[in-house]
């Protein structure tokens, strides 16, 4: 459907040019995947994430058990920075 004063909506598509823009399966995976030793996991690995709120990480005990990427890792806080490390019982 389009405008009156400018004409058929130039990006309008039918059923047929949707279907041939989805993606495969393979192509969902590969950007969505993102555990240790996938394309999109070793792209998102190259910048900071966030893991874990200020107030999270307060209190007598800051500590925080993460689920990041598909690795398990433990938030915590000293005196200066909050720090993420693997489990130490991870395999």
């Amino acid at each position: 459907m389009g405008c009156p004063d400018f004409g058929p909506d130039p990006l309008a598509r039918t059923s047929r040019e949707e279907s041939a823009s989805m993606l495969s399966a393979e192509q969902n995976d590969l950007i969505t995947r993102t555990s240790p030793g996938t394309a999109a996991g070793a792209l998102l690995r190259r910048y900071w994430q966030p893991a874990a709120l200020v107030d999270e990480l307060s209190g007598n005990r800051p500590v925080k058990p993460v689920r990041l990427m598909g690795e398990d890792l433990v938030a915590f806080r000293d005196e200066s920075v909050a720090k993420l490390y693997p489990f130490p019982w991870r395999d």
